[in-house]
């Protein structure tokens, strides 16, 4: 990749490291899945209070 210049074109080791580690594996699989599930749990929450601010102004 240096020889070809193609590791200067993505950035140099640092960025090719951070592409590296941000691919999602089976390791991480779980944690993501979870990360997920909160969000959407967030999401519902906010859904929920928007309907009660709502009521209050009906």
């Amino acid at each position: 990749m240096k020889d070809k210049g193609i590791l200067k074109n993505l950035g140099g080791r640092g960025r090719l490291t951070d592409l590296i580690n941000s691919i999602a594996t089976a390791s991480n699989v779980v944690s993501h899945a979870k990360l997920v599930k909160n969000k959407s749990i967030l999401r519902r929450l906010i859904g929920a209070a928007s309907e009660v601010v709502a009521m209050g102004y009906e």
